[in-house]
């Protein structure tokens, strides 16, 4: 077992490099009542273009597949939230997608942290560290680390911030001492997020349907969208911050300070008429290196025409072809 001084430096060196909470869950197979609810969902939702979500079951399932030996399970939760926001007049991006991927970001945060414990620790180890980037049920586990609970929209709320952070595992055969689990959840009788989600796809008793949510629209959908998404969108063009927004647990969060998470001061000061006019040489100067570029030019460009009346969508479609 890995001393506790040692795992309490480390939590103080993930402050410090803006993890808003970090916490440690034993590793196991995933229970087999989490299991079932996990399928009956995808089969009483769906899963549109996001097939990714059934495959590979057995490592989601199991950590063991993805570390073999693995014994513990180090969740962070980093803060994103954004010091300066863009224009309320303009076409909107979510928060997360401000600055640069978070996917290299956060995972270059975490191997600092690993390589701390390999610095502290003699004996060897193996080590894999994820952020979104394999088939790994990221709430459940922040959950069973104490990192937070999960909201009625699905999200994960973390005590006295909120959930406007990105999460981030390091599964490893070290045996660390484990945090003790979250329990109940965080929302009580609120019903903001269900009142206020614009494609109403979140349920009273929680369920949500991922299809519907304007995240899913707007960055994984693939083809045009239909007419009643559009009328759902408001000034949204990539991603959703609708059910954070009024969520009365981000009162707590706090600009981040993180560099590379701070947008390009050109995507701030866009206006609508920016966002109609761009071209793919601004889309690849705002965009460099960031999650947008998930949907590429002709992704977003679709969005941001859904967004248009007709008249100038034949005027924008004309300038985009020159």
């Amino acid at each position: 077992m890995v001393p506790q001084n040692i795992v309490d430096e480390v939590k103080a060196l993930a402050k410090s490099l803006g993890f808003v909470a970090l916490g440690i869950a034993r590793a196991h197979p995933i229970p087999q009542e989490v299991r079932d609810s996990y399928i009956s969902s995808l089969q009483e939702q769906g899963v549109g273009d996001m097939g990714y979500l059934e495959r590979n079951l057995e490592v989601r399932f199991d950590p063991d597949k993805l570390v073999s030996g693995a014994r513990s399970i180090v969740v962070g939760a980093f803060n994103y939230f954004p010091e300066k926001t863009q224009r309320t007049d303009a076409p909107q991006i979510a928060y997360y997608a401000y600055g640069k991927d978070y996917h290299r970001v956060v995972k270059d945060k975490l191997f600092t942290l690993l390589k701390y414990l390999q610095e502290r620790i003699d004996t060897p180890f193996s080590s894999r560290v994820f952020v979104d980037s394999a088939p790994l049920m990221e709430r459940y586990w922040a959950v069973q680390s104490g990192v937070g609970k999960v909201g009625r929209n699905g999200l994960l709320i973390v005590p006295h911030f909120g959930s406007f952070c990105f999460l981030g595992e390091i599964v490893t055969t070290l045996e660390l001492p484990a945090d003790i689990p979250s329990e109940g959840s965080p929302c009580g009788r609120c019903m903001r997020c269900v009142e206020h989600c614009p494609a109403q796809a979140i349920s009273k008793d929680g369920r949500f349907s991922p299809t519907r949510c304007l995240s899913y629209q707007t960055i994984e959908h693939h083809g045009r969208l239909e007419p009643k998404v559009i009328a759902q969108l408001g000034e949204r063009i990539y991603g959703c911050d609708a059910c954070q927004l009024v969520c009365p647990h981000n009162r707590f969060a706090y600009p981040h300070q993180e560099g590379l998470l701070k947008p390009v001061p050109d995507l701030l000061e866009m206006t609508s008429e920016d966002w109609k006019n761009l071209d793919n040489e601004t889309f690849e100067q705002l965009f460099e290196h960031s999650a947008v570029q998930r949907v590429g030019f002709d992704g977003l460009r679709r969005n941001i025409n859904s967004l248009l009346p007709s008249e100038d969508l034949e005027e924008s479609s004309t300038q985009s072809e020159k």
